[in-house]
């Protein structure tokens, strides 16, 4: 909890005579933050136990840590002196990300009814819930007192969990087939914050870029290669255009063929074992995914404007033939997040969840991911902004086609991108209205 005692008055003037954030030692309730955080990546990572993620004592485990370190990150500024008190710095987390609390209330609501009244089992209950934690995720951040040690020991913690995929991946891959799937959009933006740190140089970022960048490719899924270009064009956005207007443009210009080339190898490495499978591209099982995606626009057609209101069955039984999917009885998800929003909550659903992504861009535009020019410095925390803003953009395009906002591990890491994101732009734009710099 933050210590109430050396705690200044939050004024302009106070404000200015605080020890920058980055500087502060991070307490129990931010490594409760970071181990919720750690226990979702343990889990779907899952290198002891197979299908950790199907535990029933699991399932839920992470959200209660992020839930209990927020609790306790609450308390400490109760006892504050009143004067430095930021309670009332949770309003502007609720005003900014408003569209986002409208649509997750609307699923709470929808998918209550339709377990308790139509005695539906499986809802979209986990959608809401897990939707609400950006907002939890963001005041934790606006209370914290180490919030940019946080942001970075977060961002380095799933570099170690990414590194760690892409190893097992390649491994595996190379003997026994894939084993991630519907995680790309939490490995290859890692990229995105070794190229934008400032506590990494040299040969090593260059390897490290291209390392994650890699991962893409050892997925040998299409949304991999799919949040590889994302990542690829996000870097080039953020850093890699104003570097080739540097002195040594030459080697620049040869150091990125290199990558390329390197990244066209290792496709046609991994395809070796990938196209003995699969003739060609992965086929993402079309047969199943186009009649899922038929049914699901035939009821966004019976009711666009608002759906079914979030009060039907997250899955359908699919008999056009048999898919082993572990017991399921045939009660498989659409796999695709974005038209179960269309044909749940119609244009007004998809309204808000687009609404919600816009509002937290423009702040995080104007507060934390400016775009810098030639021999600006970025900060560890802004670096780890710019990962958890790539990652939140990927996570739509990988959500687009899989249902992560159904399974509670992914979706607390696809809506804790967001929530560190937004946390630190209304953290920045309260000290930009105080006429300050942005905290180090």
């Amino acid at each position: 909890m933050p210590n109430p005692a050396s705690t200044a008055p939050t004024t302009a003037g106070s404000l200015s005579n605080q020890r920058p954030a980055a500087a502060r030692s991070p307490v129990l309730s931010d490594y409760l933050l970071l181990g919720s955080l750690a226990l979702a990546l343990l889990i779907v990572d899952d290198p002891y136990v197979p299908d950790l993620q199907y535990v029933p004592s699991m399932r839920h485990l992470p959200l209660m840590l992020a839930l209990l370190s927020i609790l306790l990150a609450s308390v400490g500024d109760w006892l504050r002196p009143a004067r430095a008190r930021l309670t009332s710095r949770g309003w502007p987390v609720v005003k900014l990300a408003f569209p986002l609390v409208v649509l997750a209330l609307w699923i709470l609501c929808g998918s209550t009814y339709a377990h308790v009244s139509e005695g539906i089992k499986n809802t979209f209950l986990n959608t809401g819930t897990y939707m609400m934690l950006t907002l939890l995720a963001a005041r934790f951040i606006v209370l914290s007192d180490a919030r940019d040690r946080v942001l970075v020991l977060a961002a380095r913690t799933l570099a170690v969990s990414a590194a760690y995929m892409i190893v097992r991946m390649l491994a595996e891959q190379l003997w026994t087939g894939g084993r991630y799937h519907e995680l790309e959009f939490m490995v290859v933006p890692v990229a995105v914050y070794f190229a934008l740190s400032p506590a990494f140089s040299g040969s090593w970022k260059r390897l490290l870029v291209l390392f994650f960048l890699a991962g893409g490719v050892v997925f040998c899924k299409n949304t991999g290669f799919i949040v590889m270009g994302i990542t690829l064009v996000y870097l080039w956005w953020a850093d890699w255009r104003f570097q080739l207007r540097k002195p040594r443009l030459l080697y620049r210009v040869i150091f990125g063929g290199t990558v390329a080339a390197t990244l066209v190898l290792c496709a046609t490495v991994m395809f070796g074992q990938t196209i003995a499978r699969h003739l060609i591209l992965p086929d993402g099982n079309p047969g199943y995914r186009v009649r899922a995606y038929d049914k699901a626009i035939a009821r966004f057609e019976a009711s666009p404007v608002w759906g079914d209101l979030f009060a039907a069955s997250s899955t359908s039984r699919f008999v056009a033939y048999d898919i082993d999917q572990g017991g399921a009885n045939g009660e498989l998800p659409t796999h695709s997040d974005v038209l179960d929003f269309a044909a749940n909550g119609g244009l007004i659903g998809l309204g808000l969840l687009t609404w919600a992504y816009v509002r937290v861009g423009r702040l995080s535009l104007r507060t934390v991911l400016s775009v810098r020019g030639t021999g600006a410095r970025r900060s560890d925390a802004e670096a780890a902004a710019h990962m958890f803003a790539c990652m939140s953009v990927a996570g739509i395009a990988v959500y687009a086609f899989n249902p992560i906002m159904l399974q509670p591990d992914k979706a607390l890491l696809l809506w804790m991108n967001l929530g560190l994101l937004l946390g630190l732009g209304l953290h920045r734009a309260a000290r930009q209205r105080l006429n300050l710099e942005p905290s180090r």
